[in-house]
């Protein structure tokens, strides 16, 4: 019973962070399919990688704020009586970067005219999650779930990236580019804002 209700509080956080990749997956997929047919493969990579550098930027300093403060987080969401979910989200934070690369996976894949390469890599996946997860679940405990999730998290995103590559010719290196640029011109313009002179008012 602990553990349900402790996987709930740490399931609705996780929900939270995931909104950014839900609604980057529902516009990403027409774009794809205009982009396709207009400008080719090589425009669609563009977009996929600008756009998880893009929900990255949003998704790693909110999961190192719930990481650091866990308890801050547990206590304004869910009360005092959660704190054991705290070692459940820490461990599991982390990996919710992992997360926008699969709710944009199907969607390209689908758009690019490959559903059936979507739905073989998804059952894989699914099949392997299953059997992380009994092992987890029975070597562990309750606390395996979150284990599993860690494991899943990795073999997912490495199976993903390795059929991206594939398909669309993924540059991790360029995810990484423009997710440094754009924390350069986040960190540029709050510099530029604290230099603007105010105006005295008369």
């Amino acid at each position: 019973k602990n553990f349900v209700a402790n996987y709930n509080v740490v399931s609705r956080i996780n929900t939270m962070l995931d909104v950014p990749s839900l609604a980057a997956a529902d516009v990403l997929f027409p774009k794809n399919v205009e982009t396709l047919e207009t400008d080719g493969l090589g425009k669609v990579k563009y977009h996929f990688e600008r756009m998880i550098a893009t929900i990255l930027a949003l998704i790693i300093p909110a999961s190192l704020f719930v990481f650091i403060f866990p308890k801050l987080i547990i206590f304004l969401l869910a009360g005092t009586k959660y704190y054991e979910a705290i070692p459940i989200l820490q461990m599991t934070i982390l990996f919710s970067i992992s997360r926008p690369l699969g709710y944009l996976f199907g969607s390209t894949l689908d758009s690019i005219g490959k559903p059936r390469v979507n739905f073989y890599t998804s059952l894989i996946y699914m099949l392997i999650s299953f059997g992380i997860n009994y092992f987890c679940l029975y070597a562990f405990g309750g606390i395996g779930a979150a284990y599993a999730s860690m494991i899943n998290a990795v073999i997912g995103m490495i199976i993903m990236i390795g059929v991206l590559k594939k398909y669309i010719h993924l540059e991790l290196r360029n995810i990484y580019t423009f997710l440094i640029n754009m924390y350069g011109d986040t960190f540029k313009m709050l510099k530029k804002l604290r230099k603007t002179p105010t105006i005295e008012q008369p």
